[in-house]
């Protein structure tokens, strides 16, 4: 295959235009653009016109799909769309990417994953965070002993989406037909940085609450988790709070602290304080990096695998259930 690679681009809301098209326009010699659809082919023409080279616009998915135009599809839809147009792509020889979660509940995504093994093509989910050079900033520290074996973490996300946040007016999120709404579309975020630092999780205990009258589906969350190697702690999250943004994880150990932030990673101990700026990338651009990579090359996929992107949901459908039933739940009895 030419290592340029024609990319067909399918959605073309908030993460195509905000997000992948930055990330794409950084990396001309990797892949050309060379159609985009929409239902709405209004936005898709107006997409379209921001490149050099105008791709072609089709109002339906499958006809991009099947016109010899493209290599490769970006899938930039609610998640609800993705089994049908990934099952199709695949199976008209298309590689895929698509925007995280990677389905509407676990047992859609359990679905689309054993439809992608009967396939020799690429399927791949864009779960950017795992690009974060902070995350193995973070497990080198402790690979180090900087904090001995860790023990406890406290991951706390504000995120403060206002009434008029653009997230929250899309329409299919005011009316989520993915699990837990924002609780699943953000939160899968967050738990693959858990996964990439601590590992596997192996059961939750959570809490669920709806805090605002203008997010669609409930908005704030406590999960309690233990993971497989005994490390215990809570991971909270809420988008409705009016409170400043932030994000700050805490891994205690059994020398020392850890503080993560956006940008740097301290190491807490009883008479001192190290601190260790974190380098920052476009995120965007390494996952599309590493699509290239696995199409042209044959290189294997490393951060953005199905499976992963399955366990992601599985831990934020399991913190919703709980909340539900009163119940602990196991990962895997969720994963059967």
């Amino acid at each position: 295959m030419n290592k340029r690679i024609r990319l067909g681009i399918i959605g073309t809301g908030i993460a195509a235009k905000k997000l992948h098209l930055p990330a794409l326009r950084k990396l001309p010699e990797l892949f050309e653009v060379t159609a985009v659809a929409s239902g709405h082919m209004e936005n898709a023409q107006k997409f379209a016109e921001q490149f050099e080279k105008k791709p072609r616009v089709f109002n339906d998915y499958h006809h991009l799909i099947i016109s010899g135009l493209v290599d490769a599809v970006d899938l930039a839809v609610p998640p609800h769309f993705n089994l049908e147009i990934i099952q199709d792509a695949l199976r008209n020889g298309i590689h895929v990417m698509c925007e995280k979660p990677i389905a509407e509940n676990v047992e859609t995504a359990k679905k689309i994953i054993n439809i992608s093994r009967a396939y020799d093509q690429i399927f791949m989910v864009a779960e950017n965070q795992r690009y974060d050079p902070e995350l193995k900033q973070i497990s080198d520290l402790i690979r180090m002993g900087k904090i001995g074996t860790p023990k406890l973490f406290d991951w706390n996300v504000i995120v403060n989406f206002g009434k008029d946040n653009e997230y929250v007016n899309t329409p299919w999120r005011k009316n989520p037909k993915h699990i837990g709404g924002f609780l699943s579309d953000g939160g899968v975020h967050n738990v693959a940085v858990l996964r990439a630092i601590l590992g596997e999780v192996e059961e939750v205990c959570g809490m669920v609450s709806k805090v605002s009258e203008y997010i669609g589906g409930d908005d704030t969350m406590v999960l309690n988790m233990r993971f497989k190697n005994g490390v215990i702690g809570s991971y909270s999250v809420s988008y409705a709070l009016d409170a400043p943004a932030h994000k700050s994880l805490k891994i205690y150990g059994t020398r020392g602290k850890m503080r993560a932030t956006p940008r740097e990673v301290e190491i807490i101990k009883e008479n001192t304080i190290e601190k260790y700026p974190s380098s920052i990338t476009n995120l965007f651009v390494e996952e599309f990096k590493e699509f290239h990579s696995a199409i042209a090359d044959g290189m294997p996929i490393k951060f953005g695998t199905p499976e992963s992107a399955l366990r992601d949901l599985a831990i934020i459908e399991a913190g919703v259930k709980s909340s539900r039933t009163g119940c602990a739940i196991r990962i895997e009895e969720l994963l059967e």
